[in-house]
């Protein structure tokens, strides 16, 4: 097993890693036992793990918990969404030439999962893993904006808050009423004074979006209005095809 320098993570991977081979349940005794650490260790371990939803109390000792089938469930899906949106994005980004991501939310932030660099010189691109904002730029708002209000407001607050950034909520909710009658979101300057970008929403099979389609490059180009809409168009159309495959469908 990978060890790092933060202890109790290793601790808890080690008890995880004992499930491997077993169906029954386990204690802290013989959890303490194959992995070396006390038994109190052990068993304050195991009912904080339990506390999370990572393991669940069973007899004498505990059972894998739901929080792992939620967190794996999570896991597989993305996995399925790059799989299915990569070819799509490829053809988008030869189409426009621009740099093609797929993102997710996580939390308050959204996530980019995958991306087809565009193959200018001058181009723009997010890092893949490290988080970005949702209440800001137009690559952003689209994951909002087919939320109920009060959440997709709870997002935005948390995330201006993180950024120390001054919220128009009224504004906010304006742009998200826009971005569900069009589809799609596009601009340029407005987290990056130095970029443009826009996002169109995928969809699962209960209609709620599972991830965004964006496509990004300089604000000189953006602010060309026909690349604009050739951008907007795609980004509807692949979104639209990404969602199709997946089996999901647009809330009406």
């Amino acid at each position: 097993m990978v060890t790092t320098d933060v202890g109790v993570l290793d601790k808890v991977m080690a008890i995880l890693a004992l499930f491997d081979d077993r169906t029954d349940s386990l204690d802290p005794t013989t959890a303490a036992r194959a992995t070396g650490m006390s038994t109190p260790t052990a068993y304050r371990l195991m009912k904080a793990m339990a506390a999370q939803g990572l393991l669940v109390p069973s007899g004498r000792g505990y059972g894998l918990g739901l929080r792992l089938l939620h967190l794996g469930h999570l896991a597989a899906q993305r996995l399925d969404i790059v799989a299915v949106a990569r070819p799509h994005m490829v053809r988008l980004r030869e189409e426009c030439n621009e740099t093609v991501e797929l993102q997710v939310r996580e939390g308050h932030s959204r996530v980019p999962v995958h991306l087809e660099a565009s193959t200018r010189t001058v181009r723009a691109a997010a890092q893949v893993g490290v988080p970005l904002p949702v209440h800001k730029g137009a690559s952003a708002r689209p994951i909002l904006a087919w939320l109920p209000e009060d959440r997709a407001l709870a997002l935005a607050r948390a995330s201006a808050a993180e950024a120390g950034d001054e919220l128009d909520e009224g504004e906010l909710l304006e742009r998200l009423a826009t971005i569900r009658r069009q589809g799609y979101d596009i601009g340029y300057g407005e987290r990056d004074v130095e970029t443009g970008a826009g996002a169109a929403p995928i969809f699962d099979r209960s209609g709620e979006v599972v991830a965004l389609l964006v496509a990004s490059g300089t604000r000189t180009r953006f602010k060309d209005a026909a690349h604009r809409r050739q951008v907007a168009d795609g980004l509807r159309r692949t979104a639209a095809a990404i969602t199709e495959d997946l089996g999901g469908s647009a809330p009406r």
